[in-house]
């Protein structure tokens, strides 16, 4: 049985260095660049649940995971957040800027 699929946005920013080479890497394999970077993290994650070190410096273990998945279940009750996350996020920062601006401002 296929794995059902998740859309992740990843809101990160890279060099355009970075961005250059990403690109080049995947034409030369023939994929999307989101495909190669799926793939990267599917392979980093994997290596960490070998015995890599998690943040912390210590090995994530299949209890602490477990914690995790248990923690997210209560706190979304099997429910998602409404929307898009990266809208959320964006509209948050700006009600945070308009908040100081208008603080600085007296």
């Amino acid at each position: 049985m296929v794995a059902a699929k998740e859309r992740v946005t990843l809101d990160i920013e890279v060099s355009a260095e970075l961005r250059e080479r990403l690109d080049a890497v995947a034409a030369r394999k023939g994929v999307a660049p989101r495909v190669y970077c799926a793939a990267a993290v599917e392979e980093a994650l994997a290596r960490d649940a070998s015995g890599g070190a998690a943040a912390g410096g210590r090995p994530l273990s299949r209890e602490a995971v477990e914690r995790m998945r248990a923690l997210k279940r209560e706190i979304f009750k099997g429910g998602k957040l409404p929307g898009n996350s990266v809208d959320i996020i964006r509209e948050e920062r700006e009600k945070r800027a308009e908040r100081i601006d208008r603080a600085s401002r007296g």
